[in-house]
């Protein structure tokens, strides 16, 4: 949780996405996807044990404790979502050629 925090605060500040920023860029998003890999497995998890038990209290209580998170996790891509949008065809080029993992996640992303 704390991460996820950590991150969607990282998302509050992040710079216009340039060539500059590209590092920047790389290192938030690489952030957010070891966090949002984590959620993924730990939701799938407890989603298992929870169908196996579903009278558990303790099963609920976790499912319930992941939910909460949906709305940083929402405030996350919804910055992302409003930076991309406002980013130039030619700032988003440069910021590709600055940082290859950017280029990484741009090209699986397209194929």
């Amino acid at each position: 949780r704390s991460e996820l925090h950590a991150v969607a605060e990282m998302s509050d500040t992040l710079p216009a996405l340039s060539a500059a920023s590209a590092t920047t860029w790389a290192e938030f998003l690489q952030r957010f996807e070891r966090v949002e890999i984590t959620y993924g497995d730990v939701r799938s998890f407890i989603g298992c044990w929870s169908a196996a038990d579903a009278e558990n209290p303790l099963y609920r209580q976790f499912e319930a404790a992941l939910s909460a998170l949906s709305p940083t996790r929402e405030r996350i891509t919804t910055n992302l979502d409003f930076a991309l949008k406002a980013v130039s065809e030619t700032d988003f080029a440069a910021a590709l050629k600055a940082a290859p993992y950017l280029c990484l996640l741009y090209t699986s992303d397209a194929a």
